[in-house]
């Protein structure tokens, strides 16, 4: 049986902790996602991560790996989320999923945002390879850093 992961992006501290915005999980896009999918049967799941501003890997993982991750699995990243899932494939090299998709994903290839988050790996060349294919949505008006970000998670594909 099918099933999906959608992941959430890396929020500001202000962003976290505001009280009018709605969690990560439940921002945006992704409980629209998530109710589209489980109309075709899907489980979708949409794990929240705790302090995600922090972008503190062992917690993303952690939250991640409460769920099923298989050769039917289908994962959705969004920004931080959808480089999360970069990371993780590359480093669980035998790890077979379905679909990826990455929207708007966040790598940050200058090491200047993100702490240590995404500084001990590299891209796995075989990591589309493992997949039934590999999608990157990304805005022709988004902002340069996003576009930088693109074409480093490009080189995946």
């Amino acid at each position: 049986m099918k099933n999906a992961i959608i992941l959430h992006g890396g929020p500001s501290e202000k962003e976290y902790y505001d009280p009018k915005a709605p969690s990560m999980s439940n921002a945006h896009w992704i409980p629209w996602l998530q109710g589209q999918l489980l109309k075709v049967d899907i489980a979708a799941a949409t794990p929240e991560i705790p302090h995600s501003f922090d972008r503190n890997w062992q917690t993303w993982n952690r939250e991640v790996e409460r769920f099923d991750i298989g050769p039917e699995t289908i994962l959705i990243g969004h920004s931080t989320g959808a480089g999360f899932f970069i990371k993780y494939l590359s480093i669980h090299k035998k790890l077979k999923v379905n679909k990826v998709i990455l929207v708007a994903p966040w790598l940050d290839p200058d090491h200047n945002r993100t702490k240590d988050f995404f500084d001990d790996f590299k891209i796995d060349s075989d990591l589309v390879s493992r997949t039934k294919g590999v999608t990157i949505f990304c805005s022709d008006n988004d902002q340069e850093s996003v576009s930088k970000n693109r074409r480093y998670a490009s080189s995946a594909n």
